[in-house]
């Protein structure tokens, strides 16, 4: 399952991993083995399809072992007929991947929960993936609302659709206007994982930027370094032999002479602000701070 709310990005990604696989080149900083692949874009029209290919191919022919279709039937009209027809055609498929599951979901028995439904139609599915040995990728979106701890836990419908994939795959964004997302990685025979990922619009391709922890402790590095109040305890010490001694309110005027800014409302404000920095000043920069015991409104000394 590859799944995230509408106007994510999740349609470029499958048609790029397509591309990709039928080439033989890399995904998402992957290796891949080439193989055959379908790409079964049924929320697209044949031009539009065509036109993403050709930004994502840049100028490169298209590769010869992808094969694209715009209409399927679903699973209660033929859809496992065609499939399997296109196996006999192409029988160096690798790939599968039908977007969205939602548009070849069947009908519903009378005598069958939702679950239960969910559940017959993955089984079925993932039947026909295991027989030949390919990967089928589907498609599918997330609720608005859910348990923001685990992405997994939003995929619309039943536990039965989770429960029947072998991988899941979400990709979610703090802010849908954000350029980057969270890829997180679940499954049975593959190691969870949150990597960020981001679309770069130029090329229409996402892009891996590391591993989601690696890329927060970088993020922190860089908040700490553009600190204005880090700017100026750095500066003051450069000036001062690598010593200074001073009240809070002095680093204040310091610091609008120096990053050219107000460092805090006020001087016991300022007193906070440094406090929750001084782990990072010692580990980033060895600069220890000292407060003065009566702690007061920030007018005592401060020694760095």
């Amino acid at each position: 399952l590859l799944t995230s709310p509408p106007k994510y990005g999740k349609s470029w990604l499958v048609l790029d991993l397509c591309l990709a696989v039928a080439q033989g080149a890399s995904f998402l900083g992957h290796e891949t083995h080439a193989c055959g692949c379908l790409y079964l874009a049924l929320e697209d029209s044949p031009r539009r399809l065509k036109s993403r290919m050709k930004k994502l191919l840049a100028g490169r022919p298209a590769p010869a072992g992808l094969v694209f279709k715009t209409t399927a039937p679903d699973l209660s009209n033929g859809l496992l007929d065609i499939l399997e027809r296109h196996m006999e055609q192409y029988p160096d498929t690798g790939i599968i991947a039908i977007d969205t599951l939602q548009m070849v979901r069947g009908q519903a028995r009378k005598t069958e929960s939702a679950y239960q439904y969910d559940y017959r139609e993955m089984r079925t599915l993932k039947a026909f993936a295991d027989r030949h040995g390919i990967l089928l990728l589907l498609v599918h979106h997330l609720r608005k609302a859910g348990d923001d701890t685990d992405p997994h836990n939003r995929i619309s419908g039943t536990n039965g659709i989770l429960g029947a994939a072998d991988t899941s795959l979400v990709l979610t964004k703090a802010r849908k206007a954000d350029a980057t997302a969270t890829l997180s990685v679940t499954g049975r025979d593959v190691e969870s994982s949150d990597t960020v990922v981001e679309f770069d619009k130029d090329t229409c391709r996402w892009k891996p930027l590391g591993a989601l922890e690696w890329v927060r402790e970088q993020e922190a590095l860089q908040e700490y370094q553009e600190s204005p109040i880090v700017k100026t305890i750095k500066a003051l010490l450069e000036q001062n032999g690598g010593k200074w001694r001073g009240a809070m309110s002095d680093l204040m005027e310091a610091g609008r002479d120096i990053a050219g800014v107000n460092l805090a409302e006020s001087p016991r404000s300022l007193t906070g602000k440094v406090k929750d920095l001084e782990s990072r000043l010692f580990e980033h920069d060895g600069i220890a701070h000292t407060r003065p015991k009566n702690g007061g409104r920030g007018g005592g000394p401060q020694i760095f």
